[in-house]
């Protein structure tokens, strides 16, 4: 699929799944947050250039998460995408 888009040059996102690879790349931006938490989640994105055992080549991810108040654990998003831009830290 990858192939198939990049070959038209056509821009994607497609949301992956954690696996413990995308895990080891974010495990700094998983330490909550110190003091009380804000009404509004802490944020933060991370972008890196990763390859699944299945990919031809590295393609660009970009990792969200957010903390949540009254949440124990962040909530955690991947996208792979070939979208320029660089990943932008929104607090935390």
């Amino acid at each position: 699929m990858y192939s198939f888009l990049e070959g038209g040059n056509r821009e994607y996102a497609i949301r992956l799944r954690l696996n413990a690879e995308l895990g080891r790349q974010i495990e700094n931006l998983l330490t909550r947050p110190v003091g009380r938490p804000p009404k509004n989640p802490a944020v933060r994105y991370h972008d890196f250039m990763y390859q699944a055992a299945s990919w031809d080549q590295a393609r660009r991810v970009v990792a969200k998460v957010g903390w949540h108040q009254g949440e124990l654990f962040p909530g955690v998003d991947f996208i792979v995408t070939n979208m320029g831009g660089g990943a932008v830290d929104q607090g935390g």
